[in-house]
């Protein structure tokens, strides 16, 4: 009947128009979080925990990594000389970061207890401003080149910094085993750096 065929075309109609709407107005695809990655750096000093003696090992430890990552070619890392001036307890990470303008920062803490060094890291994001990752490293102050290398490859892991074995060879170079002469050579850099006449005697 007229009646029925007018139905059968009404409701033709409509599922048409709703693929139609369908075809031109399709879903939208949620967008997976992807991290950015990290293209730029800043080491500040070490801080140490406790204000007892000169803080030679902070300052020390921040520029071995320094020039660690500086070698890779992988990631821009501000020079000792920018960072210098955060060696302070009152320097904040994220207020460092901005300055220096830089996506991520690398802060620590110190503890030397008798023959002990205890060292605590954070990894921050400038750019969102959360920690991406944190790490603890406890071991003899005699074994120091034994906890810079542990240091060194986990920060690299965190950066998640693709290295060859060449490369990861490179990152744990070493120059002198001779512990006493390596606590001498972070003293005079720690008194070089300040270039003061005072400083430059010492």
């Amino acid at each position: 009947s007229r009646k029925r065929l007018w139905v059968t075309a009404g409701v033709v109609g409509l599922l048409t128009s709703t693929i139609i709407i369908y075809v031109w107005f399709p879903k939208k695809k949620k967008k997976t979080a992807e991290a950015e990655p990290i293209k730029s750096l800043a080491v500040l000093p070490f801080k140490q925990i406790s204000t007892d003696g000169d803080n030679y090992i902070g300052l020390g430890m921040a520029d071995v990594l320094i020039t660690r990552l500086s070698e890779l070619n992988q990631i821009v890392v501000q020079p000792i000389s920018a960072v210098r001036k955060y060696d302070s307890p009152d320097a904040h990470p994220f207020r460092a970061g901005e300055e220096l303008k830089v996506d991520a920062v690398l802060e620590g803490t110190f503890q030397k207890v008798n023959d002990r060094l205890r060292v605590t890291l954070r990894l921050d994001d400038i750019r969102k401003g959360r920690t991406i990752w944190s790490g603890k490293f406890d071991d003899q102050f005699t074994d120091i080149f034994n906890v810079q290398d542990s240091i060194s490859d986990q920060v690299v892991n965190a950066l998640a910094l693709n290295l060859s074995r060449e490369k990861r060879n490179t990152m744990v170079r070493r120059y002198t085993a001779n512990n006493e002469a390596y606590e001498l050579y972070m003293k005079g850099r720690f008194w070089w750096s300040k270039r003061t006449v005072v400083s430059l005697r010492k």
